[in-house]
Parts: structure tokens; C-alpha cells; sequence
């Protein structure tokens, strides 16, 4: 079974603090073009964590929105004549009740924005951990570059005879 991508590795849209509309372009980003990239790095990665921020705050509140959803309609549902009618008299069992509130559309409606704003957030969570592993990896490979060039230019003494003096 193939999985889709949707479009989330070409480019994520984001508003910005005028009001804009813009994109990060995820596979820019990571790409290593050169091991100079630090200061560029470092602006996306605040720019990842800020995005990050602001969809976990998101999610947060529509998740509060969710909980209060479910608490008036388990409410609602508690003293429903009809339900009541339905169960022989007897007040709704929880089951019941969490069947109603899991039909509802307002319930419905809110769950399918904690579940985009979840994706939302794993998204940008991926991509931050992933920038940090592109960090990782550029001080390696500035580190194994310094090394090298120390080590040929200590190679390079080596070859000098005493005669040369």
C-alpha cells in the first residue's frame, strides 16, 4: 500500500506577521549544499520552532474546545427524553450517551480540526527534529574537514627533508 505524501515534503503554507501568505520548502531545507550553512540553519530552525509553537497553541485550544463539546453534549444526551423513551424509562447508560456525542456533528466537526492540527504539528515537530539532524551532521562534516586539512597540511611537513633548511 502506498502512502501519500500529500504535499507536505514540497512546501508548507504558513501566514506570516503581516498577514502574507508564505512557504517553507521542507526539502530546501535539508538539503546540504554547504557545510557553510549554519547562519541560514539557524533562521529556519527559529522559524520551524515558532511554526511548531503556534500550531501546538492551536491544537491545544481546539482540543479544549473538544473536551467543552463533549461535556454539553454528554449533558445534552443525559436528559434526552427520547434516549430515555428508547432505554425502557431508564436514563441513558454511558455507552449510549458516548455513541450520541460521537455521531454529533459538532463533535464530528471540531475532532476533524484536533486532527488536522495534530497532523499539523507532527509535521512541523518531524521537520524541527530533522533540522537538528542536518545540524548534527554539518558540525560533523565541518569537523572531519578541519581535520583533514590538518592532517594534510602535518603530512606536507613531513615530506621536508633537513636538507631543505
Amino acid at each position: 500500500m502506498a502512502i501519500p505524501l500529500n504535499d507536505y515534503y514540497n512546501k508548507i503554507a504558513y501566514i506570516d506577521s503581516q498577514g502574507e501568505k508564505k512557504y517553507i520548502y521542507p526539502s530546501n531545507m535539508l538539503a546540504i549544499d554547504d557545510i557553510t550553512d549554519m547562519g541560514r540553519l539557524a533562521n529556519n530552525y527559529f522559524l520551524v520552532a515558532n511554526l511548531c509553537e503556534i500550531t501546538n497553541r492551536k491544537l491545544k485550544a481546539l482540543q479544549k474546545n473538544l473536551d467543552e463539546v463533549i461535556s454539553d453534549l454528554t449533558l445534552k444526551y443525559s436528559f434526552d427524553e427520547q434516549l430515555r423513551k428508547d432505554n425502557g424509562g431508564r436514563k441513558p447508560t454511558k455507552d449510549l450517551i458516548d455513541s450520541c456525542v460521537h455521531l454529533d456533528n459538532k463533535y464530528k466537526e471540531i475532532k476533524d480540526k484536533v486532527i488536522n492540527a495534530q497532523s499539523q504539528y507532527n509535521v512541523l515537530n518531524s521537520l524541527l527534529k530533522a533540522l537538528i539532524m542536518k545540524k548534527d551532521l554539518m558540525q560533523t562534516l565541518n569537523s572531519n574537514a578541519r581535520q583533514e586539512k590538518s592532517m594534510t597540511s602535518v603530512s606536507g611537513l613531513s615530506k621536508i627533508s633537513p636538507n631543505q633548511f
